[in-house]
This record gives C-alpha cells, sequence and structure tokens, in this order.
C-alpha cells in the first residue's frame, strides 16, 4: 500500500507543461514568440527578423493580436538590416499559446499580416 502511494504521488509530481515556440512569416518579416510557462501562464518574449534585402529606415509597428481583441503593441524607431533579429520590450501573459492567432507589421507605407503555424 505504501508503494502504491508513493508511485501515485511521484506521478502526480512529475506532471508539467512545457515552454513553448510559435513562429510566422511573412515575405519581408519573421516573428518569433517564445512563451515561458510561470505561475499558470504563459509569458510571451516575442522578437522580430527582417528578411527583406533593403535596411528598413522607417518605423516598425508590429501587434500581436490575441482572440479577446487585445494586443502585444511594440514600436521600433532604428534602422533595421537584412537578417538582423530585435527582441521586443513589450510583453502579455496569456493562459493558452494556442489561442495567439496572427500578427501585423506595418513599416512605411507595407503592412503584412503574418500568421502563426
Amino acid at each position: 500500500m505504501i508503494l502504491f502511494a508513493s508511485l501515485l504521488g511521484l506521478c502526480s509530481c512529475t506532471t508539467s507543461v512545457n515552454d513553448e515556440r510559435i513562429v510566422a512569416k511573412s515575405e519581408h518579416w519573421i516573428v518569433t514568440i517564445d512563451l515561458v510557462y510561470t505561475k499558470g501562464e504563459y509569458e510571451e518574449v516575442p522578437s522580430i527578423q527582417y528578411i527583406g534585402e533593403d535596411p528598413v529606415d522607417e518605423q516598425v509597428e508590429i501587434n500581436i493580436l490575441h482572440p479577446n481583441n487585445s494586443s502585444t503593441s511594440n514600436t521600433i524607431h532604428v534602422s533595421i538590416n537584412p537578417n538582423e533579429i530585435i527582441q521586443l520590450p513589450t510583453r502579455s501573459s496569456v493562459e493558452d499559446w494556442i489561442d495567439i492567432g496572427s500578427v501585423i507589421v506595418t513599416w512605411g507605407e507595407e503592412e503584412e499580416i503574418l500568421i502563426f503555424e
């Protein structure tokens, strides 16, 4: 009986939630969100990579859309070179990472909607 109780206790303690990573890609951008699980929520740790050919000198706005009509918004005010990765400072916490569906990237007169896979 003690062995069974010990095994039952061991099994209940080994259940864990893993961190996740989601990626969305377009013609010019890759947005990666690492989701770190703590205290029953996932904290977004977003980054953006420019994969176009010419440097971007305009302001870049990044809006990660959540299903409850909220978003995590970041604005970059620096010149971005091709293949440069920039970690974004503004972060949100979400209960379920599967709910994150898309991100809108706007720069200059252009806008792209990226869908997370």
